[in-house]
C-alpha cells in the first residue's frame, strides 16, 4: 500500500488528478517563499514527500474552481488565508458559495440544450409535432421531479407536505415523474390549436383546467400538498429553455398563455 495511503493521505499525483490544479501550482500554494502563497501546509511522510489532507484538497480544490471563474493565484490566496488556518467553517462556506453558483451555470447550460434541442426539432423536415410534445413532456417531467425534491426538502414538516407523509413525500422518481409522462401535455392541449383563434381567454381558461388536473395528480400520486404541487408544476414550466419549446410546438404566444393559467 502506498506509504501516504497508510497515513491517510494523497500523494500530489493524487491531488493533480482528484482536483484538477496542475501540479505546479499545488506546490506555489504550499511554498511560503518568493513566488509561493503558503494557504496549504501538507505534512511530510515517513518516506519523505508530503501528504494531503481531505481539508487540503477541499481547500486546493477552492483554488481550482476559483481559477476557473477569472480569479489569479495571488487574489485567491488573499481571500483563503484564513481557510488555510483550519478554518474549517470558513472553506466550508467558500465551498457553498461555489456549489450555489456551479448550480446556476448548470442550470443554464440544461436551458440552452433544451432550446437547442427544440429548435433543432422543429427544423427536422421529419419530425411531426407530436415528437416536440414528447421532447417537452420530458423535460417537465424532468424538471417537475427537481422542483419536488428541492419544494420537500423545504417544506419538510410544515403545511405543505401532508400530515401523514413518512420521511419523503413521495414513493420514488418514476412514481413522479409519471405524474406528467405518458403523453398527457399532447392529449390535453390537442384542442388548444383551434381555441387559440378564438381568443385567448379561450385557451386560458382551458389550461386553467389542465394545470387543475394536473395538480389534483400530483398532489395523489406524489402525496404532498395542492400548493406544493402547483408551486412544483409552476416551477417545471417556468425552467430555462421551456418557453421557447413550447413555443416552437404550440406556436408564437402560447408559453404567455401557460404563464396566464398559472397565475
Amino acid at each position: 500500500m502506498n506509504n501516504a495511503h497508510e497515513h491517510g493521505g494523497w500523494t500530489i499525483s493524487e491531488v493533480e488528478r482528484l482536483t484538477g490544479l496542475p501540479r505546479r501550482d499545488i506546490q506555489r500554494c504550499c511554498y511560503s517563499g518568493k513566488g509561493g502563497l503558503g494557504i496549504v501546509k501538507p505534512q511530510d511522510s515517513s518516506w519523505g514527500r508530503r501528504t494531503y489532507s481531505v481539508d487540503e484538497i477541499a481547500l486546493l480544490y477552492v483554488v481550482q474552481l476559483e481559477r476557473l471563474e477569472g480569479a489569479s493565484l495571488p487574489e485567491i490566496s488573499n481571500r483563503l488565508r484564513a481557510s488555510a488556518q483550519n478554518a474549517s467553517d470558513d472553506l466550508a462556506a467558500a465551498l457553498l458559495s461555489h456549489i450555489a453558483r456551479l448550480e446556476e451555470r448548470r442550470e443554464a447550460i440544461v436551458g440552452q440544450l433544451v432550446s437547442a434541442r427544440a429548435l433543432r426539432l422543429a427544423l427536422s423536415v421529419r419530425q411531426t409535432p407530436q415528437g416536440l410534445g414528447a421532447f417537452v413532456e420530458r423535460c417537465v417531467g424532468d424538471q417537475l421531479y427537481v422542483a419536488l425534491c428541492a419544494l420537500a426538502s423545504d417544506n419538510c414538516g410544515e403545511r405543505n407536505v401532508k400530515p401523514e407523509a413518512d420521511s419523503l413525500p413521495f414513493c420514488c422518481e418514476r412514481d413522479v415523474r409519471a405524474c406528467l409522462d405518458a403523453g398527457w401535455l399532447s392529449r390535453e392541449l390537442s384542442p388548444l390549436a383551434p381555441l387559440r383563434a378564438h381568443g385567448s381567454e379561450q385557451v386560458c381558461t382551458l389550461l386553467t383546467s389542465i394545470f387543475a388536473s394536473a395538480t389534483d395528480t400530483i398532489n395523489t400520486r406524489a402525496n404532498v400538498s395542492h400548493a406544493l404541487a402547483r408551486e412544483a408544476l409552476t416551477w417545471a414550466f417556468d425552467a430555462p429553455g421551456i418557453a421557447l419549446a413550447i413555443d416552437l410546438w404550440l406556436g408564437a404566444g402560447a408559453f404567455d398563455a401557460f404563464v396566464e393559467a398559472l397565475r
